[in-house]
């Protein structure tokens, strides 16, 4: 076995999975002995706590694709902007002043990192961020004095406008994850399930020697590790879980120029 699996693998098992489990083999244990046993409806599990954690992840791995996506945009559009700015002015135009617009999308970059990593809802990175775009935007009008043509300029002004928008969609995903509702119902369930189903694994004693607590401990660890999955992915910004989106290494702009 791969040892970057195994050790992926050992990152989902936290304490919490072992109180679960151990809640789960306690609570089996005194309805074995009190000889409270009894068939549940297994699907119930699947109903009523699986399937909204899968939901929940597979909601998460999407928001994380589109934040991807959208900071890709944002990295192709304001990298146009950059080679606009490089070639288009005509040589016998020149500009009478550098627009220095690599440090411009460069500051850029790193106010909406801040931004995206950062749960606080004050507004003064988002404020930051227009600025930004503001400050690209007048450069964009002063290409007109070194012979760019008004089509030009808006192509220019149309890659702005791509990343504005494309900024305020991933900064979304940011704001904006699992319904808290849905995750309040989840981890409720997933804390009663163990002594829910107690007669359950309870009666599987009866079958096999040992084999319900075996069980309750199948069924324990797999529900707490989805659920930290699901936690882990929650938010792909904030560079805790295995599959974080890493700004700094998607930030193709300031690792080329």
């Amino acid at each position: 076995m791969n040892f970057n699996v195994l050790k992926d693998f050992l990152y989902i098992i936290n304490f919490k999975v072992y109180i679960i489990i151990i809640l789960s083999v306690i609570a089996t244990y005194i309805c074995t002995i009190i000889s409270l046993v009894g068939n549940m409806p297994t699907a119930l599990i699947g109903i009523a706590v699986v399937f909204p954690i899968v939901f929940s992840i597979n909601s998460a791995f999407q928001r994380r694709d589109k934040a991807l996506e959208h900071y890709g945009i944002i990295n192709a559009n304001l990298t146009s902007i950059y080679f606009a700015h490089l070639n288009w002015p005509k040589k016998n135009q020149p500009l009478k002043e550098n627009p220095n617009i690599v440090k411009i999308i460069k500051e850029l970059f790193s106010f909406i990192k801040q931004d995206l990593i950062t749960s606080s809802s004050n507004n003064t990175n988002k404020k930051e961020i227009y600025d930004s775009f503001l400050k690209i935007s007048n450069k964009n009008e002063k290409l007109r004095n070194a012979g760019v043509s008004d089509g030009e300029i808006s192509r220019i002004n149309n890659w702005l406008n791509n990343s504005i928008v494309s900024y305020e969609k991933i900064s979304s995903i940011s704001d904006y994850r699992t319904p808290r509702g849905l995750k309040a119902y989840s981890q409720i369930f997933l804390h009663i399930f163990p002594i829910f189903f107690a007669p359950y694994f309870a009666s599987l004693n009866e079958v096999i020697s040992y084999l319900g607590y075996i069980v309750a401990i199948l069924y324990s660890s797999v529900l707490v590790m989805l659920s930290n999955i699901q936690n882990n992915i929650e938010n792909p910004f904030d560079n805790v879980g295995l599959d974080d989106i890493n700004l700094d290494k998607e930030n193709r702009f300031k690792n080329l120029f």
